[in-house]
């Protein structure tokens, strides 16, 4: 079984395809991707937090 991730709302979906809309957020079945158990699992929105906050250290 797959796990996939809504990279609208981060929600978590297991099954072999992805949903054909997200159930908390209503995102249509290509707004998911797959993941696997060591892939980092931060909403999007957060993940760009972080990269924003690598790059300012870097000035």
């Amino acid at each position: 079984m797959q796990k996939w991730r809504c990279v609208v709302c981060g929600y978590i979906y297991y099954g072999v395809e992805p949903p054909e809309f997200c159930p908390p957020c209503g995102a249509p079945k290509e707004a998911f991707e797959p993941i696997a158990g060591g892939v980092n699992k931060l909403p999007i929105w957060a993940r760009k937090d972080i990269e924003n906050s690598d790059n300012d250290k870097s000035k």
